[in-house]
């Protein structure tokens, strides 16, 4: 936590009912006294003030989200009694104590705590483009805005900046980025130095990261040569190289689980391939784990008396791929992974297809899983065809889950969002659509604690953009 504390000064008021010490000066010892926030205050806001009364001549405050609190901030300098506080985060319990010094004497407040304020959460609805868009992925900037990108007519993007209170900062086409390529939908990168990437499919097995500022401006290109290697899934890493995931085929009947790490420059460090001759199996979805390695889904077909059926494959690797453990998941249907999100214990949550547990035709299956791979799952779905959409994880550990739903929607297919607890119970579910077909394609959890999502919206004939800005239980209030 980067806290900026600066000092203000102000006059000494008189104590009521202050600590005291020996030591303030011959006559006068040494008085102290928290005035601000009082304990357990509720509701304060993000850049308080702390205040005390004293005749010290110096101060040491600790100040921490943890109980006690460990970051100690020296103020040897500091001879006044508040402290301005910035960089604080919502809905956020903070614990502080003051120590008084003067000479070789001290003494010490009581321990205090407060709370900050919960960010008051926007909602909307916006709809973009014209009548030949399609959606493809979101993501939310540092700044709380949002960067939508579609897809005009199956080709060139379409890229609309929002800021949080959904309004069209900038729009923009980029006819030299034709068929934006990612099969899982990973097209649009955030970038950890500001802005966004676009993943750009040259050829078979050749791409470019495109880089933008964030006003949309192209600033470089980053090239990656895949030999024979197609892209799923992309992420960008801690040492700011990145990790891809897809399938790679030398022949063209089948193709194998491969994934690669590539240094900022977009050269191939290492890359790994796993799978079985004669079958096919494919790489979803990436991520960079905790503990410094990877984690990656997807699919890996398993004879089925005369034929295969794909079967969930989740492998866990170390920095430089090797891999660790993996394990398949399924039935006598087809499954698959297509989502994983690691929790901050190191569970990863995966959300795969399912048509061996479903109700009806394809269902959604959502497990948490452990550091050695054990497992609990719930499947979600009705009689018809649903399918995972994305996960995103609450602060307090809930699993928000977008999808597609066919089962007792408004028209052909509606979105369907829902909260899920430590025991995979449902806390609250939304579906959204009219009488027509609708599809999610990305969701996000945005930073006052609500969600955002991008649909692709049919009319009577063609798609359109539909972006859903909600609280923190899927409601779209009406302003």
């Amino acid at each position: 936590m980067m806290l900026i504390l600066f000092s203000i000064s102000c006059t000494k008021e008189e104590n009521n009912t202050p600590t005291t010490g020996g030591g303030g000066g011959e006559d006068d010892p040494i008085t102290l006294k928290q005035t601000f926030p009082l304990n357990s205050a509720q509701d304060i806001t993000i850049n308080a003030i702390l205040k005390w009364e004293g005749n010290a001549e110096g101060y040491d405050i600790y100040f921490d989200t943890n109980y006690p609190p460990e970051l100690k901030v020296n103020t040897s300098t500091v001879t006044v009694n508040e402290f301005e506080l910035s960089e604080l985060k919502n809905d956020t319990k903070y614990y502080w104590k003051v120590v008084a010094k003067t000479g070789d004497d001290t003494i010490e407040s009581s321990m205090w705590s407060f709370t900050t304020v919960k960010p008051d959460i926007v909602t909307w609805e916006q709809r973009l483009g014209g009548t030949t868009d399609e959606s493809l992925d979101m993501i939310e900037l540092t700044d709380g805005g949002l960067i939508v990108m579609a897809r005009e007519s199956w080709e060139q993007p379409h890229v609309t900046k929002l800021d949080k209170n959904g309004n069209v900062v900038w729009d923009k086409y980029y006819s030299d980025l034709e068929d934006p390529s990612g099969a899982n939908g990973n097209t649009l990168l955030k970038n950890f130095d500001g802005g966004f990437f676009i993943l750009h499919k040259l050829a078979s097995f050749s791409y470019s990261l495109e880089k933008f500022s964030n006003e949309g401006v192209n600033i470089g290109s980053i090239s990656i040569e895949t030999t024979h290697g197609h892209i799923n899934s992309i992420v960008q890493t801690e040492d700011g190289g990145f990790a891809l995931a897809g399938g790679k085929s030398e022949l063209s009947y089948n193709s194998d689980l491969w994934f690669a790490k590539t240094d900022n420059s977009g050269t191939i460090i290492w890359d790994k391939i796993l799978g079985q001759a004669y079958y096919t199996e494919v790489a979803f979805a990436i991520i960079e784990t905790q503990d410094g390695g990877f984690a990656i889904t997807g699919k890996t077909e398993v004879p089925n008396l005369s034929f295969a059926k794909d079967n969930i494959w989740l492998i866990k690797t170390d920095g430089v791929g090797n891999v660790i453990w993996d394990k398949t998941y399924g039935g006598d249907e087809d499954d698959e992974g297509r989502v994983l999100v690691e929790k901050t214990n190191g569970e990863l949550v995966l959300g795969c297809n399912t048509n061996s547990r479903s109700a009806g035709e394809t269902d959604i299956w959502i497990y948490v899983i452990d550091l050695e791979g054990h497992f609990d799952r719930e499947t979600f779905g009705g009689t018809e065809n649903d399918r995972i959409g994305d996960i995103v994880l609450t602060e307090t550990g809930g699993i928000v889950v977008s999808s597609n739903t066919r089962s007792e929607t408004a028209g052909c297919a509606d979105v369907w969002l829902f909260e899920l607890d430590d025991e995979l119970d449902m806390a609250w579910e939304m579906k959204y659509g009219g009488s027509h077909s609708d599809a999610v394609k990305s969701l996000v959890g945005t930073q006052d604690g609500g969600y955002a999502m991008t649909a692709t919206s049919m009319n009577d004939i063609d798609p359109s953009i539909w972006i859903i800005k909600t609280d923190e239980e899927g409601i779209v209030r009406e302003n």
